[in-house]
């Protein structure tokens, strides 16, 4: 790496040095010593020279887009080029990496390229990655995601990558009976009847047969006989009771048989996703709207819907984790998620000038709960600066993750919270932060045109 590589990896990865000096040095200095180092390891050998200015001295009104501004491919090209910088320097034959990628059909086009960046890569010098990755996803829901189909055809076309495909079924009729016999501690010869039906109603899907045998126990259907020590059923009811086709439906009966003030609870937390964070439940549980969120969220726990880890609380599954959003009448769904960030984030906004507002996890945790409402205007002004002046440090916070993309929509919806061009002559410090955020943030975005409009309105 140039010198200027060296600045951009400090500013992509800042805690490099504190976390792994060693390996900075590794990627760093040895690289410096090599004179001989080829040009090529990007497709374009001037990427890191682009680079050598770190920040926009002036914009010239008369020069042409395409020569004002880098293009977008660029910022997508170093930080790939720095990730496979850092695999190289951290794996080695004696110590190969292995990466677990889950639920890939939700995985965005950036990070995608990246993969695919890493995955075509490991071999095109002679220090090649020593990395093992593998991915799992859905295929009734791969589809939907062209940008992994994409991604996945372009693994198989390449003769660079060893590429290994393997599809999970669901269980078969055996399989299905022998996971109920387990179930059940009964012979597989006496649960056979019983393993037909469910196989017939869940396609041998391990968690829709779980799902499935604990609904009939809750509707009776199944059941424990004292007299004889084992379970019981009726098959033939089984067969006839009009069971759900849709495990979606099953969560969802099931949630509604618990106590309202549980659904209630377990819907709030499903605002969250997967995991919530126990910290923003017990703010929101001091608030008279969302009282007594824990105890409840407790009882959930005891029956299985969620899983306490600790400082979390996790849905065992996204489609219980769906099932219970789904509660909450979509008419009620952006004020919902508006209540919960405001009410979240109060308490960090409170007897504290601008200045003293600092950002935690638990406040962007708030923020993305706003932004989730949809709401570009705030109905109290008291609360417009606080949450302003935290959307603008979440931008720049984010412009040195490099996720550009989430950095201006942090500092555009904090225009608007702000009032726009009206908090000129109410707050101008903050205004004129947001403008200089948002003239940054369109830039990194190649978005020329709505530079010009903010440095406008700067001028």
């Amino acid at each position: 790496l140039e010198v200027p590589g060296i600045v951009v990896l400090s500013q992509f990865i800042p805690s490099l040095r504190s976390l792994y000096p060693n390996i900075f040095q590794r990627v760093v200095v040895e690289e410096l010593s090599e004179s001989d180092c080829e040009q090529d390891d990007w497709d374009n050998a001037n990427i890191l020279d682009s680079s050598k200015s770190s920040s926009i001295d002036c914009i010239d009104d008369d020069c042409d887009d395409d020569d004002a501004f880098i293009d977008a491919n660029i910022f997508q090209n170093r930080l790939q080029y720095l990730f496979q910088k850092l695999l190289r320097a951290i794996s080695n034959p004696e110590s190969p990496l292995f990466f677990f990628l889950d639920d890939l059909q939700w995985a965005d086009c950036s990070s995608l390229r990246l993969l695919s960046s890493l995955v075509m890569g490991q071999d095109t010098d002679d220090n090649p990655m020593c990395v093992c990755f593998v991915g799992s996803y859905r295929s009734s829901e791969a589809n939907i995601n062209q940008s992994l189909v994409e991604c996945i055809q372009s693994f198989e076309d390449s003769n660079a990558v060893l590429l290994t495909s393997i599809s999970l079924d669901g269980l078969a009729k055996e399989g299905t009976c022998a996971m109920i016999s387990s179930a059940l501690k009964l012979p597989a010869r006496l649960v056979r009847n019983l393993a037909d039906v469910v196989h017939m109603k869940t396609l041998g899907n391990p968690l829709f047969v779980r799902t499935l045998l604990a609904s009939m126990v809750d509707d009776q259907s199944l059941s424990y006989s004292f007299m004889t020590r084992r379970w019981m059923w009726d098959s033939k009811a089984i067969k006839l009771a009009p069971l759900p086709e849709n495990i979606a439906i099953i969560l969802t009966q099931k949630l509604r048989r618990m106590p309202r003030e549980v659904q209630e609870a377990l819907s709030i937390a499903a605002c969250f996703g997967l995991v919530v964070d126990k910290e923003c439940l017990k703010i929101l549980s001091e608030s008279s709207e969302f009282g007594g969120l824990l105890p409840h969220l407790d009882y959930a726990a005891q029956s299985g819907i969620v899983a306490d880890h600790g400082s979390n609380y996790v849905f065992t599954h996204d489609l219980v984790q769906k099932a219970a959003y789904d509660l909450i009448p979509e008419e009620s769904l952006d004020k919902t998620h508006f209540s919960l960030g405001l009410q979240i984030i109060t308490p960090y906004s409170n007897e504290r000038s601008t200045d003293e507002l600092q950002l935690t996890s638990t406040t962007f945790i708030a923020i993305e709960q706003i932004i989730a409402s949809r709401c570009r205007e705030i109905p109290n002004p008291t609360f417009r600066a606080p949450l302003a002046d935290f959307l603008v440090k979440a931008g720049e916070r984010s412009i040195e993750m490099a996720d550009f993309p989430l950095a201006l929509k942090y500092i555009t919806y904090g225009l608007d919270f702000l009032g726009g061009d009206e908090a000129w002559g109410s707050n101008f410090r903050l205004s004129l932060r947001l403008h200089e955020a948002a003239c940054l943030a369109c830039y990194l975005n190649v978005m020329p045109r709505q530079v010009m409009t903010f440095v406008g309105k700067i001028m």
